[in-house]
């Protein structure tokens, strides 16, 4: 049986040539994942025998030029590379296709924003949530087929736990006909970190981490890896 690897984790701005950024990047190599979304993070941690693509520097909180919102990185070289450039996507999407051990995979990697972004910070011309609501909105854009996988900080527990009815079924429509195989309970807690898939890619396997390493402290988000197996035949 022919399986991807699939994992993401938000990183929190961990510095490559910090204590905490080198054992960051340990435990992304350790991974041996076929594709990463590696978010609030910079190139430098990941692995380097891949190919990656990124959302772009500016998502209106200044330039920071070794700094990315959201990364994607996969052994195989991307095609058919898109960044949604504009609105509250910026710098927080991009999308591509990539070969996997499953055949060829549309990869959607996102960094959802958070429900205060731009509220007391960056433009600060936003209201709770509505950088959130706008870019969901702007994801229900893309076409996602049986063979699609989205990962990435969606910035919501799933099922829905505190966050506004209206804010969770906005996300339920981004990911209307795909199964996230993130949701619900896990050992680290109830993630917001999360990867769901088309109807073809099956979850057969989940690990997580949490976002402390006995005494330091990686992040502060838990990462998640999937095993993703495909019901039809190899192409």
């Amino acid at each position: 049986m022919h399986v991807a690897t699939v994992a993401t984790w938000n990183v929190e701005w961990a510095e490559p040539n910090s204590a905490r950024g080198a054992r960051v990047g340990e435990v992304i190599g350790d991974l041996r994942a076929d594709v990463l979304v590696v978010t609030e993070g910079c190139a430098a941690l990941l692995p380097a025998d891949g190919h990656l693509i990124d959302a772009g520097g500016d998502w209106g909180y200044g330039d920071e030029p070794q700094r990315r919102k959201v990364l994607a990185w996969s052994r195989s070289p991307w095609t058919d590379v898109r960044v949604l450039d504009h609105g509250a996507a910026r710098g927080r999407v991009v999308e591509g296709r990539t070969m996997t051990p499953v055949g060829e995979t549309h990869v959607v990697a996102v960094c959802i924003p958070w429900r205060d972004a731009h509220v007391r910070s960056g433009r600060r011309d936003a209201e709770p949530w509505s950088e959130h609501l706008a870019c969901c909105q702007l994801l229900r854009g893309i076409e996602f087929g049986p063979r699609s996988v989205i990962a990435g900080d969606v910035n919501q527990r799933i099922p829905r736990h505190r966050q506004p009815a209206p804010v969770a079924a906005e996300l339920e429509h981004v990911l209307d006909g795909m199964t996230v195989w993130t949701s619900g309970a896990t050992e680290a807690g109830r993630l917001i970190d999360h990867i769901a898939t088309g109807a073809e890619l099956v979850g057969v396997e989940r690990t997580v981490w949490p976002g402390q390493d006995g005494d330091l402290r990686l992040s502060d988000h838990a990462g998640v890896r999937v095993r993703l197996r495909s019901t039809a035949a190899k192409p």
